[in-house]
């Protein structure tokens, strides 16, 4: 029995492989240091929507969590739950 998926078939919200320029831009605007992995995730992007692209873009979304953000930044968006809550008001 197969038990490879059919990324084909995983609903478009499902997957960020199939927006990857979206979570590019999200990046951006966190104030990661992303830019020079643009071209990259651009051609990432033109692939067809299956396994190959789908595990281009798990690795780069491995490599992009373990950027640091640009010296420009003048805040730092926290992105882990326990830092969110603790800015939340009770």
């Amino acid at each position: 029995m197969n038990t490879t998926p059919t990324y084909v078939r995983i609903p478009p919200w499902e997957n960020y492989a199939v927006d990857i320029m979206v979570e590019y831009m999200q990046c951006v605007d966190e104030g990661l240091d992303v830019e020079r992995y643009k071209t990259l995730i651009e051609e990432i992007s033109k692939l067809p929507i299956e396994e190959e692209r789908e595990k281009m873009a798990d690795a780069m979304f491995s490599l992009i969590q373990m950027l640091p953000v640009r010296g420009d930044v003048k805040y730092n968006e926290p992105s882990d739950y326990e830092t969110i809550k603790s800015l939340c008001p009770e």
